[in-house]
């Protein structure tokens, strides 16, 4: 009996942790929430330090984003290659609108090329990054958003949720800072530990709010992935809003999804280096 039990705690110890559903019984503390918030951000491919992937982008605008008026829409959607390299991020619009442009950032640099190809930049000029915090230009998709998880001007408490088992609940407060946020509601997926939906609020009024979908997470390295992003601006209630976005990785011809934890894993850019890939000279 005794060599049984070694047995199954060995076999337990080799499980791995992601398998375990986590519970508000882990996140008793605010260092636990804030570690939880900041590692469940790398299941975002926006905020991800290293990643190739290539989108297709859905921006409407007030009666554009009507079911009527599904065709305006239509022609307004995009297909960006976006590629982070830890303080280097390309954005490259492939199809629609702003094609050929890219956006390039080095560090605090910032540039907009006019003319842009899979590895190369050209007719490139500088401009201040603090003009446009968004992750994607033309979105409503702001990095600075997600910094207020974990915040430390921000205090978060953890809720089960007895109707809906799956998922805590984390309510973070804004106690110092000057953020036009107050307040910010967020549920987690216990299983695979990754958002489904994050809401803003301002003076108690809902402003904006990114939904994620469980079914849409795809696992890459054991690690899971959201293929589908969706942030409203809102007037009080998620149906209630004012511009929409919805971000989606892109499939090949294979069915496989388009993303990948290292540029070099992009048959893309299987023959680009990251030293042609940022050039802006």
């Amino acid at each position: 009996m005794k060599f049984q039990k070694m047995i199954l705690t060995l076999l337990i110890s080799l499980i791995p942790f992601s398998v375990w559903a986590i519970g508000c019984k882990d996140l008793d503390t605010q260092e636990k929430i804030q570690a939880f918030v900041k590692q469940s951000k790398e299941s975002n491919p926006l905020l991800r330090e290293k990643l190739s992937a290539h989108l297709r982008m859905s921006p409407c605008e007030g009666q554009e984003c009507a079911a009527a008026n599904l065709a305006i829409r239509t022609s307004k959607i995009e297909r960006a290659h976006i590629v982070q390299d830890g303080g280097y991020k390309r954005v490259n619009f492939v199809q629609g609108k702003t094609a050929p442009q890219c956006v390039v950032s080095r560090g605090e640099r910032s540039f907009l090329c006019a003319e842009c190809e899979i590895a190369a930049n050209t007719e490139c000029t500088s401009f201040q990054a603090n003009q446009s915090s968004s992750t994607i230009r033309g979105t409503n998709i702001d990095t600075d958003d997600f910094k207020l998880l974990d915040d430390p001007n921000y205090e978060s408490v953890c809720e089960e949720q007895e109707k809906a088992p799956e998922y805590v609940k984390i309510t973070t407060r804004k106690k110092a800072g000057d953020s036009q946020y107050e307040l910010v509601i967020a549920y987690y997926h216990k299983q695979k530990k990754v958002p489904v939906l994050i809401s803003y609020y301002i003076s108690n009024v809902m402003r904006k709010v990114y939904r994620f979908f469980p079914q849409f997470y795809y696992q890459i390295s054991g690690e899971w992935m959201a293929t589908v992003v969706r942030v409203r601006s809102t007037q009080g209630n998620e149906e209630n809003y004012v511009f929409e976005t919805q971000i989606d990785i892109t499939k090949d011809a294979s069915g496989k999804y388009q993303v990948y934890l290292d540029m070099k894993q992009d048959p893309v850019l299987q023959t680009a280096g990251s030293s042609v890939l940022f050039l802006t000279d």
